[in-house]
């Protein structure tokens, strides 16, 4: 996908302005609320907390320099909020579990990011356009089960994600010129997942603890096309597994394993790559 369009409904409206210079407070307590809030305008600020099970919170702005923070305390809640414009900067906050956050920005310079101490859960981040930043971290409890998913559109973006926990997922699509992702995971039995297409672009992934892979179930993997790309993985613990596919010219994929039973798979088409693999058993 490299074009995606925003669209927002909200069917309760409880706060609505159109504005420059806005601060919209809301905050519930209890169960099966629903809250939406828009603003248009500049410089607006936000503040959404929800507690309690079964809310959801639809914001929407548009504008220049708004900032919304979305604060969620509790289980099977949702969470959308989208912003239009540029130096935006969009926070979600969740603590609870069976919960769904998404973020989605269209623009340049803005910031996502997606915190989350929860079980069951995802949180995705959507952003297209010029010099942006998405940060998700998960602090996975029970037996984890979460699920971090990032798609990127333009040039000179940043994903950063990190994932503590068990069983758990991060899935990234970044398409673009000279972006970078950034991810790390502890835990056991975890997935990371990372697309970018366009050139000079770098993946860091490294992973902590046991029976965690590197692509799998028909995922991904970590796999870049273009030029001048560069991909190195780090992974500590027993029966890893990684796999990097490159297509281009100039592309560099580094490869470390400290335990027992590993599998890694690089494999690199075009001109003038370089792939290094280091694998060492306790």
């Amino acid at each position: 996908m490299k074009k995606f369009t925003l669209f927002f409904a909200f069917v309760f409206a409880t706060t609505m302005t159109f504005a420059q210079n806005n601060i919209s407070n809301v905050n519930q307590e209890g169960d099966d609320n629903t809250t939406a809030v828009t603003q248009v305008g500049n410089q607006n600020t936000l503040g959404l907390t929800q507690l309690g099970a079964n809310n959801i919170a639809d914001v929407a702005q548009e504008g220049v320099t708004n900032n919304a923070e979305v604060s969620n305390v509790g289980s099977d809640n949702a969470v959308s909020l989208a912003q239009i414009g540029e130096n935006n900067i969009g926070i979600n906050i969740l603590e609870g579990n069976n919960n769904t956050a998404s973020i989605t920005s269209e623009g340049s310079n803005n910031i996502v990011r997606q915190e989350a101490t929860t079980n069951s859960s995802n949180l995705i981040g959507f952003q297209q356009g010029n010099n942006n930043t998405v940060v998700q971290n998960i602090n996975g409890t029970g037996l984890g089960n979460n699920q971090t998913v990032a798609n990127s559109i333009g040039n000179d973006n940043t994903v950063t994600q990190e994932l503590n926990g068990e069983n758990s997922n991060m899935l990234v699509d970044q398409f673009g010129d000279a972006n970078t992702g950034i991810f790390q995971q502890n835990g056991v039995s975890n997935n990371v997942s990372a697309l970018q297409d366009g050139n000079e672009n770098t993946i860091v992934a490294g992973q902590t603890g046991n029976n965690n892979f590197s692509g799998g179930q028909n995922d991904t993997q970590l796999s870049q096309v273009g030029d001048e790309n560069l991909i190195e993985l780090s992974q500590q613990g027993n029966f890893n597994t990684s796999a990097t596919f490159q297509t281009g010219n100039n592309n560099v994929s580094s490869n470390a394993q400290v335990g027992e039973g590993q599998v890694s798979l690089i494999r690199q088409t075009g001109n003038r790559n370089t792939a290094g693999v280091v694998q060492s058993d306790n």
